[in-house]
């Protein structure tokens, strides 16, 4: 079953989705995710969203995954999350690459994927008025200590 939209997680589905398995061969194939780590209050993490939200339509093949992970110390600690956001690449759930992109574009994600994976987008990379909407927003929540 593929999913076309970005899905939104906490800590738990999260761990859920990344679990490894152990009995995966070249046959069978392991499943892949991208993981966006943001703040619903960042602005950096609200210019990201439009693409990232994006990515679920242009590779149904892979979970887009999107976790607010502000005040989840133990998931930053275990990913090595050191600003956010953060994009991580996930094969078999183990971290194999992060985009380092400070101007995150559709066409940025896709030549970091294409490059880490080999394959290629499968639907548009064109952004719609669906992707600004969400799932994960494109603007910024107030944030009230």
């Amino acid at each position: 079953q593929t999913v076309s939209e970005v899905i939104l997680v906490n800590s738990s589905k999260l761990n859920q989705y990344l679990e490894s398995k152990p009995n995966i061969s070249q046959s069978t194939g392991a499943e892949c995710a991208l993981v966006i780590f943001y703040y619903k209050w960042c602005p950096f993490s609200a210019k990201y969203a439009k693409h990232f939200n994006a990515l679920a339509r242009v590779y149904p093949q892979f979970h887009v995954l999107a976790i607010d992970a502000y005040g989840l110390n133990s998931v930053n600690m275990r990913y090595g999350l050191v600003g956010i956001p953060s994009v991580l690449f996930f094969h078999n759930g183990k971290v194999v690459g992060k985009v380092n992109d400070s101007e995150p574009t559709v066409d940025g994600f896709v030549t970091y994927i294409s490059q880490l994976t080999g394959m290629s987008p499968v639907g548009s990379t064109n952004i719609t008025e669906s992707d600004l909407s969400g799932p994960l927003s494109s603007e910024p929540e107030p944030r009230f200590d």
